[in-house]
């Protein structure tokens, strides 16, 4: 009878504490790093992954504001468009 056995390769990467702490904040309770590595690189990343990974970087009481205005400058873009548009058709109409 022949018997096989699978051996898992293990690599050894070096990461500096500030990649560690990140890694750190997207592990899920229980989870390994192997398991996280494979996990957020099958997929493509949500919110939540992306937050976690900037976590410090970023200062959240800001944000809120920040979006607001992002949105208040795209929706008066999208409006000055619809205008021009608007004008242009009324134009070629005429």
């Amino acid at each position: 009878m022949f018997m096989f056995k699978q051996y898992m390769v293990v690599k050894t990467i070096t990461v500096t504490e500030e990649a560690y702490n990140s890694f750190s904040r997207l592990k899920q309770p229980g989870e390994s790093f192997s398991e996280l590595m494979k996990r957020i690189s099958n997929k493509t990343s949500t919110v939540d992954d992306i937050l976690g990974a900037l976590h410090g970087k970023i200062n959240f009481k800001n944000l809120r504001k920040k979006t607001k205005e992002v949105r208040e400058r795209i929706n008066n873009s999208m409006e000055e468009r619809h205008e021009r548009l608007r004008q242009f058709r009324a134009n070629r109409a005429s």
